[in-house]
């Protein structure tokens, strides 16, 4: 929201200096948390200043989860492996170019354990299980088995 109202709000539409100053007092803290606060001393510093907030907000909020991801790579062992060897793993982290499949997302969701036959349970696991692939068919765009 705070991109959106920086962009389009009071201090890009601002024309004039004292305008944009006025817009900038009125966002300080929201610029400060971003690191961005300035003085502004002429339009081209207003247009530095939403630049600026516009990385931040965009660039900075990346860092930071991305750091989490490395170290939760590293915790498994799992960041040197990627580093030795980048081409092996790449299928891993990037999108396929083949399409997922319904029969492909019903084999990964197939579990051993089910209830007792003839059960109450056993009978809403099957109902569920029943939904869950209708969904998947419908979503793929086929036609549901009779």
């Amino acid at each position: 929201m705070l991109v959106i109202c920086l962009v389009q709000g009071s201090i890009a539409d601002a024309t004039t200096l004292e305008g944009a100053r006025e817009a900038v007092e009125e966002a300080t803290e929201e610029l400060s948390l971003l690191g961005s606060l300035q003085f502004v001393g002429n339009l081209t510093q207003r247009d530095e200043l939403l630049a600026a907030a516009l990385h931040h907000y965009v660039d900075g909020r990346k860092v930071e989860a991305l750091q989490q991801f490395c170290e939760g790579l590293k915790i498994v062992g799992a960041l040197d492996a990627l580093k030795a060897h980048p081409t092996v793993l790449k299928s891993v982290f990037l999108q396929d170019q083949k399409p997922l499949l319904a029969s492909e997302m019903i084999d990964q969701f197939k579990t051993g354990r089910v209830s007792e036959p003839g059960s109450n349970r056993r009978r809403m696991e099957t109902r569920t299980i029943g939904f869950w692939r209708d969904w998947l068919l419908q979503v793929e765009g086929k036609k549901l088995p009779n």
